[in-house]
């Protein structure tokens, strides 16, 4: 007795598995993306020779290690945002400006500009060392 084997039919590729694999990374990248919106704050950049006169601006000089110097004087930093924040509210429309040694790190930059708006400041300009 003589029995064939059973053919089978080719089957093509299924999509459904592959749509099932793009749809999860869409999800994925979609839970982990950031949803809100970035804060941005206008900073005026200028050269070291172009500063507006000293009654019209705060200067903040910021070391490499984070220390500050607030027009001069040392300020601790936990102290900055309450000084700053008598400085505009005593003498309003003035522009902070922020000298970074050559050597500070853009952490301490960013935090420094976070702070400034955190005390109110409307105008900031970067003074390039």
């Amino acid at each position: 007795m003589h029995i064939e084997p059973l053919r089978r039919r080719a089957r093509g590729i299924g999509l459904a598995p592959l749509v099932d694999v793009v749809f999860l990374l869409l999800l994925f990248f979609l839970l982990a993306a950031r949803l809100d919106p970035l804060q941005q704050l206008p900073i005026e950049t200028r050269d070291g020779g172009g500063a507006d006169s000293a009654a019209t601006t705060l200067r903040l000089d910021v070391a490499a290690d984070g220390g500050l110097r607030l027009d001069g004087a040392p300020c601790p930093p936990e102290a900055l945002v309450t000084r700053l924040r008598a400085r505009l509210a005593a003498e309003p429309g003035h522009t902070l400006v922020i000298v970074p040694e050559r050597e500070t790190p853009l952490q301490i930059l960013v935090q420094m500009t976070d702070l400034a708006r955190l005390a109110g400041a409307q105008q900031l300009a970067l003074i390039e060392p």
